[in-house]
Order: structure tokens, then sequence, then C-alpha cells
């Protein structure tokens, strides 16, 4: 995601994942045709994005990853009462 391009003003990040452009499934879509699909649109383009957040103000937690496995790092105290009812 390059400064100030488009991608970065909608609020997309680096390591966004794209799950549909479009409402089309990119799972296997090459650029090309993502590519294709953006310029058919004429007034709007929509993209699904998966987004790995790994910490959070709201979040109890922060995890890392650690040979393709979560690890949790930290848990923050005064969180877990109530916490997800």
């Amino acid at each position: 995601v390059e400064n100030d391009s488009l991608s970065d003003k909608a609020g997309m990040k680096p390591n966004d994942e794209v799950d549909a452009v479009c409402g089309r499934d990119a799972k296997h879509m090459s650029v090309n045709e993502a590519n294709s699909i953006i310029d058919r649109s004429h007034q709007e383009v929509h993209f699904n994005l998966r987004r790995y957040v790994t910490s959070h103000t709201c979040l109890p937690w922060t995890l890392t990853e650690q040979d393709n496995k979560l690890i949790v790092d930290e848990v923050r105290p005064g969180f877990g009462s109530g916490f997800g009812t």
C-alpha cells in the first residue's frame, strides 16, 4: 500500500488480504483479473479484506506469531470476569 494512494486513503494496510473484489471471490483471482474488475467499475469498488490484529486497546492480551503459531505474550490484569459474556 503506497502512501497517499487510493487504497491508503480507503484505509487499506500492508498485509491486508483481499477475500473478495466487487463481490467476487478473490481466493484464486489473478492480479490481472482483479485489475480488470476494478477498471470496469465506474463508480465504487468494494473489497472484503482480512486483517490479522494481534493487539488492541480493548483486548486483554497481546499476541505474536512464532513458527506459524499464535503465542500469547501477555494478558493484562483486570480482565476476565464477565469478558465475552
